[in-house]
């Protein structure tokens, strides 16, 4: 918890809007099926809702820095037995 905590402040994590998108530029790079994000944290007394739907890829320093954290609470999680002794993944895109 004390390492989430710790990239929420570097990165800012309170101050983004509650829906967060990324601006198209001139050039746009769209992932279909695209990763949705929708997080709830409360640190003491902060509370904070942020929704994304992670569909283009187009340089974005604030969404780099989102994918920074979620890869960060990713590898928390695949590092948990209880993960590890999941069955393998199956289906379309498993």
């Amino acid at each position: 918890m004390d390492a989430l905590h710790r990239k929420m402040q570097e990165i800012g994590f309170f101050s983004y809007p509650e829906t967060f998108a990324v601006t198209p530029g001139e050039t746009v790079i769209r992932v279909v099926p695209s990763e949705k994000y929708h997080f709830q944290v409360q640190a003491g007394s902060r509370y904070k809702e942020l929704a994304w739907d992670d569909s283009i890829q187009n340089y974005d320093g604030q969404a780099d820095q989102l994918r920074s954290l979620i890869q960060l609470i990713k590898n928390i999680i695949f590092a948990k037995d209880a993960y590890k002794a999941l069955p393998p993944a199956a289906g379309a895109y498993g």
